[in-house]
């Protein structure tokens, strides 16, 4: 495992969204928590337009990627309905907390990569970082890895092959951007 910080920034968030999207494609169906959460509680969803768990996260997950492309700090505010709904939105915590034991570790690595994307946009806009977001430091990286073991044991050799490639391509200190359709190219296949 390497040391997150050893990449830049950009691509510390990118390999947690890889490593989320493949969590993310080890669930079987949609347990349509936020659904429920929406019809019966009256909230809303954190994401216009997506109505599934499965939508939610993606969208997560590419509100990442807008912030890598873009450092719109508007992106903080959708982070914040997505990651801490409060009493207005159905949020991914709820999601992991109602879905079967079997799927806690795959929304756990989708919640860290949004909430690691969401600490990094934090300390660019002010420097103050929200009480629940100190703990999504570079040590998240660790206990992603963790979660995903358990999702897909055979995980190293893949997880190796990420990492090399975000080694070789956006080591720290690098001025090569992270481009997005790279990224996805590399882990497609």
């Amino acid at each position: 495992m390497i040391r997150i910080e050893k990449l830049n920034e950009d691509a510390q968030i990118a390999i947690m969204i890889i490593i989320a999207k493949k969590a993310l494609s080890y669930l079987e169906k949609d347990t349509c928590t936020a659904k429920h959460i929406v019809e019966t509680v009256g909230k809303e969803y954190p994401v216009a337009g997506a109505f599934s768990d499965i939508q939610i996260a993606d969208a997560a997950i590419e509100k990442c990627w807008e912030w890598i492309e873009t450092k719109n700090f508007a992106v903080l505010d959708d982070f914040e309905k997505i990651v801490d709904g409060g009493d207005w939105h159905a949020d991914l915590v709820q999601i992991q907390w109602d879905a079967p034991e079997q799927e806690q570790g795959i929304w756990a690595c989708v919640i860290n990569c949004v909430c690691y994307c969401y600490r990094i946009g934090e300390e660019h806009l002010d420097g103050i970082i929200p009480q629940f977001l100190e703990i999504c430091d570079e040590e998240l990286y660790g206990w992603m890895l963790d979660d995903y073991s358990k999702i897909n044991p055979a995980y190293a050799r893949e997880i190796d092959e990420i990492e090399k490639f975000f080694v070789a391509n956006y080591s720290e200190g690098s001025e090569k951007k992270v481009c997005k359709e790279d990224v996805k190219r590399f882990y497609e296949n």
